[in-house]
């Protein structure tokens, strides 16, 4: 609500945190970023290091299509991300293997960028192949463990493998989701 990032360390126990040192907010609307004016946040992933992507960091997509990248060695940084001023309708994104995925809703497509020196500044290519129906609107969040699986606000979940639709059904749920916002997959587990 407050188009903010705040970090905040655990202590030694991994149970409390720790008080503040500095000020804790990461990024905000409005702070200056290499001459960029933060705009409002529309969302953030993790992305480890893998790939051509040197170092781990929180990526932050601002809803003007902007990039940012944070770290704690290097701070906070704008990344080049080819393309970005043609997405339709940018919904959300996750990041595996040091690739960044973003799900264009309009555009019925999740573009997959590989990272370079200075971010994800080579062209997309499209994830989905043209022929395979598909219909991403309200599509909330995505989580990658290898498959793509995508969440959508009604409660939905589809999960994609190389781009081909497979058979995937939540089991052992008291009621069905509803009104879902965020979904987590571990590379090592099945979406949580």
């Amino acid at each position: 609500a407050n188009h903010r990032v705040i970090r905040k360390t655990l202590d030694e126990s991994g149970i409390r945190l720790q008080s503040d040192q500095a000020s804790p907010i990461v990024v905000e609307r409005g702070r200056d970023v290499s001459g960029y004016a933060v705009g409002a946040l529309a969302d953030a992933t993790w992305a480890a290091a893998a790939g051509s992507r040197q170092s781990s960091g929180l990526l932050v997509l601002t809803d003007d299509r902007r990039l940012l990248d944070y770290n704690t060695r290097r701070g906070l940084n704008l990344l080049s991300v080819d393309g970005a001023d043609r997405w339709a309708q940018p919904t959300t994104m996750a990041a595996y293997s040091g690739n960044l995925y973003v799900v264009d809703s309009s555009a019925n497509q999740i573009l997959r960028y590989a990272a370079t020196d200075n971010g994800y500044a080579e062209p997309a290519q499209d994830w989905f192949a043209l022929s395979q129906p598909r219909n991403l609107s309200g599509a909330v969040d995505i989580a990658i463990d290898g498959s793509i699986y995508v969440l959508y606000g009604t409660g939905r979940l589809d999960k994609f493998m190389r781009g081909d639709k497979e058979t995937f059904s939540l089991e052992g749920l008291a009621q069905p989701l509803q009104q879902t916002v965020a979904l987590y997959a571990d590379v090592d587990d099945e979406a949580k």
